[in-house]
């Protein structure tokens, strides 16, 4: 699939760049697969993101989850400082 410059106006855009289309995958940016249900969904959600769980209601997309890792504070390893202590 290539990206497409000349039909702008069908291709997928939103508030999300980790968006991919609940039907075809087909990511922010580019336009939905020809025979996906939602060809003319041009504006999508999250509800209609293959990446969001519904039950949970959040993003479950890999690099969301990556980066929400990585905000966590540090924490000392314990069993680490143990052992420095014994030597």
């Amino acid at each position: 699939m290539k990206f497409k410059d000349s039909n702008a106006e069908y291709t997928i855009s939103g508030s999300c760049p980790l968006f991919a289309c609940r039907c075809c995958h087909t990511k922010f940016g580019w336009e939905h697969q020809e025979w996906c249900e939602a060809f003319s969904l041009t504006q999508p959600t999250c509800n209609d993101c293959m990446y969001h769980s519904e039950r949970r209601g959040i993003c479950i997309h890999p690099a969301k989850k990556r980066s929400e890792r990585e905000d966590l504070p540090y924490e000392e390893d314990k069993c680490a400082v143990r052992a420095g202590q014994n030597a």
